[in-house]
């Protein structure tokens, strides 16, 4: 692996392949690809006319993708290789609102109400769905038991679920009937943190028993009799980096690579050898739309998300996802700091993420949008410093600006007391490493931003601060997570 000077990184050996990332002047991902030649020969390509990145077509690259945004910084188009062309269309408000392939049969288009509930096109837009539980869509109909869980989802006359609940409001057990008949059953285990730690299914007469070991949050392992699989994923992410295999009798284990979109959804899996053993197409809002290459079983979706075949939901972490209609099944567990319509995924699953289920922020004020005191941009010699040295440096700025700005050092006084004089230089002249009581120093989007915002704020409303699910210190500052 290999990153540049913002500690982006650029290059990643996988097997025999080496994926190749670039990045706009905005720090977003403009391209990728996966190429057959090896990191060493590609650095010696001088001629701007044959490096990979410049064709989708290059011949050294199975896999190549590039990104181009709007200026409201969404994601507007794709250049995808082995999918070709996808256009995206958005409300003002952000939401999706048409995914375009050039293809009628594959185009999608959505309505919403102002709770941001999928509408069906021969409904008004001001129609509006009682207590967000949506009762119909497309030939689907649903039923909600008294706490708002989902308990009955029927398709057209020829299929039907039931979804059974613990006192928790977690998901025990599913049955799935098609044309009268036992499709599948399904019963599911959780710890004491709500991490589910097993599954037992039956799907058309397949009797199937899955374990999951945890590492925090992140689903570490998965076994099942025959076979273990190891999950590693990229630093301070849930986006998937490579999977480990171990099948009984087998002296090697294999290895595999995940390669995936602009926000960590796998699109592809690669050997050791650099073969494709599974690629996907999905839908907009995460439904697989054709297993184009099916080799090996990968059940990853949107970052955090693990696909129950036996139901055609995703578990994400705290919650069950349907990619059919791009809500969760229950209402977010984190309750009214979940916003205005507690089953809303995001108003855009090609730009956000929700790992854990827990959707915190959204219905409060737009996404990227929160209140700044005070702005510090460090110079690029300073990006990968320690936080101390962020701090400290971001402080004598604000100490700096309280000695011209008596407006700003009275607001700071009245708002947050003892702030000027946290940013006081010490005797040695030096200054504090540390946030100013009250307030946090936040590592913004634009490199080298660092932003003086409320503590209180920046916990609570995380996702309005993260809207991607990563900060600027992962961004452009060496840091991991959403720092």
């Amino acid at each position: 692996m290999e990153r540049d000077d913002l500690h982006r990184e650029i290059y990643r050996t996988q097997g025999t392949l080496t994926s190749c990332f670039g990045y706009d002047s905005m720090g977003r991902k403009a391209w990728q690809y996966a190429t057959t030649l090896p990191a060493e020969k590609l650095s010696q390509i001088q001629n701007p006319l044959i490096k990979p990145e410049r064709y989708v077509e290059h011949a050294y690259n199975p896999i190549h993708r590039r990104y181009e945004y709007d200026p409201a910084g969404e994601l507007s188009r794709t250049l995808d290789k082995l999918r070709g062309e996808t256009r995206y269309e958005y409300e003002a408000n952000g939401q999706l609102l048409a995914r375009n392939t050039g293809r009628v049969v594959d185009g999608e288009e959505f309505r919403y109400d102002a709770a941001a509930n999928r509408l069906n096109f021969n409904t008004s837009r001001f129609d509006h769905i009682k207590d967000n539980r949506l009762k119909q869509w497309a030939n689907q109909e649903y039923k909600y038991d008294a706490w708002g869980n989902l308990i009955e989802k029927t398709v057209g006359i020829v299929r039907w679920q039931t979804f059974t609940y613990d006192c928790e409001n977690r998901l025990v057990k599913t049955e799935t009937m098609a044309d009268t008949q036992v499709e599948s059953t399904s019963s599911y285990q959780y710890d004491s943190l709500g991490r589910r730690v097993g599954k037992q299914s039956e799907l058309k007469g397949q009797t199937e028993h899955k374990h999951f070991l945890w590492q925090g949050l992140r689903m570490l392992r998965e076994e099942s009799p025959g076979q273990s699989s190891l999950y590693l994923y990229e630093p301070g992410s849930y986006a998937p980096l490579a999977r480990v295999d171990q099948k009984e009798g087998e002296a090697e284990n294999k290895v595999y690579y995940f390669h995936t979109d602009q926000i960590g959804t796998p699109l592809e899996m690669t050997d050791a050898e650099g073969q494709i053993v599974w690629q996907a197409k999905y839908r907009a809002w995460g439904a697989v739309e054709k297993l184009v290459v099916n080799e090996v079983e990968q059940n990853l979706r949107f970052q955090g998300q693990y696909f129950d075949v036996e139901t055609g939901l995703h578990y994400n972490t705290f919650r069950y996802y349907d990619p059919e209609i791009g809500r969760f099944i229950t209402q977010d567990p984190i309750g009214l700091l979940g916003g205005f319509n507690l089953y809303r995924y995001s108003p855009n699953p090609i730009r956000w993420i929700d790992p854990l289920g827990w959707y915190n922020g959204e219905g409060v004020r737009e996404l990227g949008k929160y209140p700044m005191f005070h702005e510090h941009t460090l110079m690029t010699s300073e990006y990968r410093m320690s936080d101390v040295e962020h701090f400290s440096r971001a402080n004598q700025s604000v100490y700096e600006r309280t000695q011209v700005d008596y407006e700003f050092k009275g607001r700071l006084q009245t708002e947050y007391p003892g702030v000027v004089e946290h940013v006081q230089p010490r005797i040695d002249g030096s200054f504090r490493g540390d946030s100013p009581p009250g307030m946090t120093w936040h590592h913004g989007d634009k490199p080298g931003s660092l932003q003086l915002v409320d503590r209180v704020d920046h916990k609570t409303y995380h996702k309005v601060y993260h809207p991607d699910g990563t900060g600027g210190r992962n961004k452009w500052g060496g840091g991991t997570a959403c720092r």
